[in-house]
Protein backbone atom coordinates (compact mmCIF):
# COMPACT_ATOMS: atom_id res chain seq x y z
CA UNK A 1 0.00 0.00 0.00
CA UNK A 2 2.90 2.32 -0.74
CA UNK A 3 3.45 4.84 2.08
CA UNK A 4 -0.14 4.63 3.27
CA UNK A 5 -1.36 2.35 6.03
CA UNK A 6 -4.91 2.24 4.65
CA UNK A 7 -6.61 2.95 1.34
CA UNK A 8 -9.22 5.16 3.01
CA UNK A 9 -9.64 6.89 6.37
CA UNK A 10 -13.19 7.84 7.38
CA UNK A 11 -13.45 10.46 10.13
CA UNK A 12 -16.60 10.46 12.27
CA UNK A 13 -17.15 13.38 14.70
CA UNK A 14 -19.62 12.69 17.50
CA UNK A 15 -21.20 14.74 20.23
CA UNK A 16 -23.81 13.02 22.43
CA UNK A 17 -24.88 10.71 19.60
CA UNK A 18 -23.79 7.35 21.03
CA UNK A 19 -27.13 5.69 20.21
CA UNK A 20 -26.77 6.55 16.53
CA UNK A 21 -23.12 5.51 16.24
CA UNK A 22 -23.81 1.78 15.97
CA UNK A 23 -25.61 2.11 12.64
CA UNK A 24 -22.95 4.50 11.35
CA UNK A 25 -20.02 2.28 12.35
CA UNK A 26 -21.74 -0.88 11.10
CA UNK A 27 -22.04 0.67 7.66
CA UNK A 28 -18.28 1.39 7.75
CA UNK A 29 -16.89 -1.89 9.10
CA UNK A 30 -18.93 -3.81 6.51
CA UNK A 31 -17.59 -1.88 3.54
CA UNK A 32 -16.62 -4.02 0.55
CA UNK A 33 -13.20 -2.34 0.64
CA UNK A 34 -11.38 -3.80 3.64
CA UNK A 35 -8.40 -1.46 3.87
CA UNK A 36 -10.36 1.20 5.69
CA UNK A 37 -9.48 3.16 8.82
CA UNK A 38 -12.40 4.38 10.95
CA UNK A 39 -11.63 7.30 13.26
CA UNK A 40 -14.30 8.22 15.82
CA UNK A 41 -13.66 11.60 17.45
CA UNK A 42 -15.67 12.42 20.56
CA UNK A 43 -16.00 16.21 20.78
CA UNK A 44 -16.12 16.38 24.60
CA UNK A 45 -19.52 14.68 24.89
CA UNK A 46 -21.34 14.79 28.20
CA UNK A 47 -22.24 11.12 27.69
CA UNK A 48 -19.78 8.24 27.61
CA UNK A 49 -18.78 6.13 24.60
CA UNK A 50 -17.54 3.26 26.80
CA UNK A 51 -20.23 0.84 25.65
CA UNK A 52 -19.65 1.68 21.99
CA UNK A 53 -15.89 1.23 22.38
CA UNK A 54 -16.36 -2.10 24.15
CA UNK A 55 -18.73 -3.33 21.45
CA UNK A 56 -16.21 -2.61 18.67
CA UNK A 57 -13.01 -3.44 20.60
CA UNK A 58 -12.28 -6.44 18.34
CA UNK A 59 -11.77 -4.20 15.30
CA UNK A 60 -8.18 -2.96 15.15
CA UNK A 61 -8.96 -0.53 12.32
CA UNK A 62 -11.31 1.54 14.55
CA UNK A 63 -9.74 4.35 16.59
CA UNK A 64 -11.51 6.30 19.32
CA UNK A 65 -10.15 9.80 19.99
CA UNK A 66 -11.46 12.53 22.29
CA UNK A 67 -11.31 16.31 22.43
CA UNK A 68 -10.91 17.49 26.03
CA UNK A 69 -12.87 20.66 25.25
CA UNK A 70 -15.63 21.10 22.73
CA UNK A 71 -14.41 22.49 19.40
CA UNK A 72 -17.42 21.68 17.24
CA UNK A 73 -17.54 19.21 14.36
CA UNK A 74 -14.72 21.12 12.65
CA UNK A 75 -12.39 20.68 15.61
CA UNK A 76 -13.24 16.98 15.84
CA UNK A 77 -12.56 16.50 12.14
CA UNK A 78 -9.23 18.30 12.49
CA UNK A 79 -8.18 15.87 15.21
CA UNK A 80 -9.06 13.01 12.89
CA UNK A 81 -7.09 14.58 10.04
CA UNK A 82 -4.01 14.80 12.25
CA UNK A 83 -3.98 11.04 12.83
CA UNK A 84 -5.44 9.68 9.56
CA UNK A 85 -3.20 7.20 7.72
CA UNK A 86 -5.30 6.59 4.60
CA UNK A 87 -4.42 7.51 1.04
CA UNK A 88 -7.85 9.11 0.80
CA UNK A 89 -9.92 10.92 3.42
CA UNK A 90 -13.69 11.00 3.80
CA UNK A 91 -16.08 12.19 6.50
CA UNK A 92 -19.27 10.69 7.90
CA UNK A 93 -21.52 12.27 10.51
CA UNK A 94 -22.27 10.04 13.49
CA UNK A 95 -26.02 9.82 12.83
CA UNK A 96 -25.60 9.11 9.10
CA UNK A 97 -24.55 5.98 7.22
CA UNK A 98 -23.37 4.92 3.76
CA UNK A 99 -23.99 2.27 1.12
CA UNK A 100 -21.84 -0.78 1.78
CA UNK A 101 -19.93 -0.46 -1.50
CA UNK A 102 -19.54 3.32 -1.43
CA UNK A 103 -15.87 3.56 -0.48
CA UNK A 104 -14.74 0.78 -2.82
CA UNK A 105 -16.42 2.56 -5.73
CA UNK A 106 -15.03 5.91 -4.58
CA UNK A 107 -11.49 4.55 -4.15
CA UNK A 108 -11.48 2.90 -7.59
CA UNK A 109 -12.84 6.04 -9.26
CA UNK A 110 -10.24 8.24 -7.59
CA UNK A 111 -7.39 5.88 -8.47
CA UNK A 112 -8.49 5.52 -12.09
CA UNK A 113 -9.02 9.26 -12.64
CA UNK A 114 -6.17 10.69 -10.56
CA UNK A 115 -8.57 13.20 -8.98
CA UNK A 116 -8.17 15.42 -5.93
CA UNK A 117 -11.85 15.33 -4.94
CA UNK A 118 -14.67 12.88 -5.61
CA UNK A 119 -18.34 13.61 -4.97
CA UNK A 120 -21.13 11.04 -4.54
CA UNK A 121 -24.92 11.13 -4.24
CA UNK A 122 -26.81 11.99 -1.05
CA UNK A 123 -30.15 10.49 -0.10
CA UNK A 124 -32.13 12.10 2.72
CA UNK A 125 -33.41 9.66 5.35
CA UNK A 126 -36.18 10.37 7.86
CA UNK A 127 -37.72 8.75 10.94
CA UNK A 128 -40.89 7.98 8.95
CA UNK A 129 -41.09 6.78 5.33
CA UNK A 130 -41.84 9.43 2.70
CA UNK A 131 -43.70 8.98 -0.57
CA UNK A 132 -40.91 10.20 -2.83
CA UNK A 133 -37.20 9.75 -1.98
CA UNK A 134 -35.34 13.04 -1.74
CA UNK A 135 -31.80 13.40 -3.10
CA UNK A 136 -29.97 16.72 -2.48
CA UNK A 137 -27.76 15.46 -5.31
CA UNK A 138 -27.83 12.31 -7.41
CA UNK A 139 -25.35 11.09 -10.03
CA UNK A 140 -26.46 8.43 -12.49
CA UNK A 141 -23.25 8.57 -14.50
CA UNK A 142 -19.58 9.49 -14.08
CA UNK A 143 -18.58 13.14 -14.52
CA UNK A 144 -15.05 14.53 -14.75
CA UNK A 145 -15.02 18.29 -14.18
CA UNK A 146 -12.43 20.97 -14.71
CA UNK A 147 -11.90 22.99 -11.50
CA UNK A 148 -13.46 26.30 -12.59
CA UNK A 149 -16.64 24.60 -13.80
CA UNK A 150 -16.92 22.48 -10.64
CA UNK A 151 -16.49 25.57 -8.46
CA UNK A 152 -19.21 27.45 -10.34
CA UNK A 153 -21.57 24.48 -10.00
CA UNK A 154 -20.76 24.36 -6.28
CA UNK A 155 -21.63 28.07 -5.96
CA UNK A 156 -24.80 27.48 -8.03
CA UNK A 157 -23.66 29.89 -10.72
CA UNK A 158 -24.00 27.14 -13.33
CA UNK A 159 -27.01 24.89 -13.86
CA UNK A 160 -25.68 22.04 -15.98
CA UNK A 161 -27.98 19.26 -14.91
CA UNK A 162 -26.13 18.30 -11.72
CA UNK A 163 -25.83 19.77 -8.24
CA UNK A 164 -22.78 19.75 -5.99
CA UNK A 165 -23.87 20.52 -2.40
CA UNK A 166 -21.57 22.21 0.10
CA UNK A 167 -21.54 19.16 2.41
CA UNK A 168 -18.08 17.76 3.15
CA UNK A 169 -19.59 14.35 3.97
CA UNK A 170 -20.51 13.32 0.43
CA UNK A 171 -16.94 13.80 -0.75
CA UNK A 172 -13.63 11.94 -0.76
CA UNK A 173 -10.30 13.78 -0.80
CA UNK A 174 -6.79 12.70 -1.75
CA UNK A 175 -4.79 13.13 1.46
CA UNK A 176 -1.63 14.37 -0.30
CA UNK A 177 -3.77 17.11 -1.89
CA UNK A 178 -5.19 18.16 1.50
CA UNK A 179 -1.70 18.26 2.99
CA UNK A 180 -0.33 20.27 0.06
CA UNK A 181 -2.92 23.04 0.50
CA UNK A 182 -2.84 22.85 4.35
CA UNK A 183 -6.57 22.15 4.45
CA UNK A 184 -8.29 22.17 7.83
CA UNK A 185 -11.70 22.94 9.28
CA UNK A 186 -12.71 26.15 10.99
CA UNK A 187 -13.48 25.38 14.63
CA UNK A 188 -16.47 26.32 16.80
CA UNK A 189 -18.50 27.61 13.88
CA UNK A 190 -21.52 26.42 11.97
CA UNK A 191 -21.02 26.00 8.21
CA UNK A 192 -17.50 24.61 8.72
CA UNK A 193 -18.21 21.79 6.25
CA UNK A 194 -19.34 24.36 3.68
CA UNK A 195 -16.16 26.38 4.21
CA UNK A 196 -14.01 23.25 3.83
CA UNK A 197 -15.66 22.45 0.50
CA UNK A 198 -15.19 26.01 -0.79
CA UNK A 199 -11.52 26.04 0.24
CA UNK A 200 -10.67 22.66 -1.28
CA UNK A 201 -12.59 23.30 -4.52
CA UNK A 202 -10.60 26.52 -4.98
CA UNK A 203 -7.35 24.55 -5.24
CA UNK A 204 -8.33 21.17 -6.71
CA UNK A 205 -6.92 20.27 -10.12
CA UNK A 206 -9.53 17.62 -10.93
CA UNK A 207 -12.96 16.82 -9.48
CA UNK A 208 -15.19 13.87 -10.30
CA UNK A 209 -18.78 12.84 -9.56
CA UNK A 210 -19.13 9.14 -8.76
CA UNK A 211 -22.39 7.40 -9.77
CA UNK A 212 -24.58 4.66 -8.28
CA UNK A 213 -23.63 4.96 -4.59
CA UNK A 214 -25.20 7.04 -1.81
CA UNK A 215 -24.30 8.79 1.38
CA UNK A 216 -27.37 8.49 3.65
CA UNK A 217 -28.07 11.75 5.45
CA UNK A 218 -30.41 11.21 8.39
CA UNK A 219 -32.60 14.22 9.20
CA UNK A 220 -33.25 13.64 12.89
CA UNK A 221 -35.18 15.85 15.26
CA UNK A 222 -33.21 18.04 17.69
CA UNK A 223 -30.03 18.00 15.59
CA UNK A 224 -28.00 21.20 15.33
CA UNK A 225 -29.49 21.97 11.92
CA UNK A 226 -33.02 21.52 13.29
CA UNK A 227 -32.87 24.46 15.68
CA UNK A 228 -31.96 28.15 15.68
CA UNK A 229 -29.84 30.27 17.99
CA UNK A 230 -28.41 33.77 17.72
CA UNK A 231 -25.02 32.14 17.10
CA UNK A 232 -26.31 31.02 13.69
CA UNK A 233 -26.40 34.66 12.58
CA UNK A 234 -22.92 35.33 13.97
CA UNK A 235 -21.64 32.22 12.21
CA UNK A 236 -23.33 33.24 8.94
CA UNK A 237 -21.45 36.54 9.02
CA UNK A 238 -18.17 34.95 10.09
CA UNK A 239 -18.37 32.22 7.43
CA UNK A 240 -18.90 34.80 4.67
CA UNK A 241 -15.92 36.85 5.91
CA UNK A 242 -13.78 33.70 5.89
CA UNK A 243 -15.01 32.85 2.39
CA UNK A 244 -13.87 36.26 1.16
CA UNK A 245 -10.45 35.67 2.73
CA UNK A 246 -10.22 32.28 0.97
CA UNK A 247 -11.05 33.88 -2.39
CA UNK A 248 -8.59 36.73 -1.93
CA UNK A 249 -5.76 34.45 -0.79
CA UNK A 250 -6.33 32.32 -3.90
CA UNK A 251 -6.30 35.52 -6.04
CA UNK A 252 -9.82 34.71 -7.24
CA UNK A 253 -12.00 37.24 -5.45
CA UNK A 254 -12.29 39.54 -8.48
CA UNK A 255 -13.21 36.54 -10.64
CA UNK A 256 -15.92 35.31 -8.25
CA UNK A 257 -17.00 38.60 -6.67
CA UNK A 258 -20.51 38.37 -8.09
CA UNK A 259 -20.80 34.74 -7.01
CA UNK A 260 -19.64 35.73 -3.54
CA UNK A 261 -22.47 38.24 -3.29
CA UNK A 262 -25.00 35.66 -4.48
CA UNK A 263 -23.64 33.20 -1.91
CA UNK A 264 -24.14 35.79 0.84
CA UNK A 265 -27.69 36.32 -0.38
CA UNK A 266 -28.48 32.58 -0.44
CA UNK A 267 -26.94 32.11 3.01
CA UNK A 268 -29.02 35.00 4.38
CA UNK A 269 -32.10 33.42 2.82
CA UNK A 270 -31.36 30.18 4.71
CA UNK A 271 -30.94 32.08 8.00
CA UNK A 272 -34.29 33.82 7.49
CA UNK A 273 -36.00 30.52 6.69
CA UNK A 274 -34.59 29.03 9.89
CA UNK A 275 -35.83 32.00 11.92
CA UNK A 276 -39.38 31.55 10.66
CA UNK A 277 -39.29 27.77 11.00
CA UNK A 278 -37.90 27.49 14.52
CA UNK A 279 -38.78 30.78 16.28
CA UNK A 280 -42.42 31.22 17.29
CA UNK A 281 -42.30 34.49 19.26
CA UNK A 282 -42.88 37.46 16.92
CA UNK A 283 -40.69 39.88 18.90
CA UNK A 284 -37.77 37.44 18.82
CA UNK A 285 -38.27 36.98 15.09
CA UNK A 286 -37.91 40.73 14.56
CA UNK A 287 -34.80 40.91 16.75
CA UNK A 288 -33.14 38.09 14.81
CA UNK A 289 -34.23 39.49 11.43
CA UNK A 290 -32.76 42.89 12.29
CA UNK A 291 -29.46 41.32 13.31
CA UNK A 292 -29.36 39.20 10.13
CA UNK A 293 -30.02 42.20 7.87
CA UNK A 294 -27.37 44.28 9.67
CA UNK A 295 -24.88 41.42 9.22
CA UNK A 296 -25.64 41.34 5.49
CA UNK A 297 -25.10 45.10 5.25
CA UNK A 298 -21.60 44.63 6.70
CA UNK A 299 -20.81 41.89 4.19
CA UNK A 300 -21.94 43.60 0.98
CA UNK A 301 -21.90 47.34 0.43
CA UNK A 302 -24.69 49.18 -1.39
CA UNK A 303 -22.19 50.06 -4.11
CA UNK A 304 -21.38 46.37 -4.62
CA UNK A 305 -25.07 45.51 -4.74
CA UNK A 306 -25.84 48.04 -7.47
CA UNK A 307 -22.75 47.05 -9.42
CA UNK A 308 -23.44 43.31 -9.53
CA UNK A 309 -27.24 43.02 -9.32
CA UNK A 310 -29.31 43.64 -12.43
CA UNK A 311 -32.18 46.14 -12.45
CA UNK A 312 -34.89 43.51 -12.10
CA UNK A 313 -33.22 42.00 -9.01
CA UNK A 314 -33.04 45.46 -7.44
CA UNK A 315 -36.71 46.06 -8.23
CA UNK A 316 -37.71 42.76 -6.60
CA UNK A 317 -36.06 43.86 -3.37
CA UNK A 318 -37.92 47.18 -3.46
CA UNK A 319 -41.23 45.78 -4.73
CA UNK A 320 -41.24 42.06 -3.87
CA UNK A 321 -44.98 41.62 -4.34
CA UNK A 322 -45.32 43.40 -7.68
CA UNK A 323 -44.80 41.31 -10.79
CA UNK A 324 -46.64 43.47 -13.31
CA UNK A 325 -44.66 46.65 -13.98
CA UNK A 326 -46.83 47.85 -16.87
CA UNK A 327 -48.31 51.34 -16.48
CA UNK A 328 -52.08 51.37 -16.84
Amino acid sequence: MSNFEYNISVIVPTYNTANYLYRCIDSLINQTIKSIEIIIVDDASTETLDEVQAYYSQYLNIKFLKNEERLGAGGARNKGLQTAQGKYISFCDSDDWVDLNLYEKAYNAMEHSGSDIGVFSIKREYDSPIDMPYYPCKYNQFYSLIPDTAFKILLQQYDMGITIPFYCTNKIFRREFLNAISASFEENISYQGKLFSIYTFLYAKKIICIPDVCYRHYRRKNSTIQSFKEKHIDDFKKSMIITKVYLKNANKYDIYKFQYYKLCEKSLDLVIKQIFEFITDDDKKKIYLKKAILAMQELVSLEDYFEYANADEIRKHIQPYISDTTLK
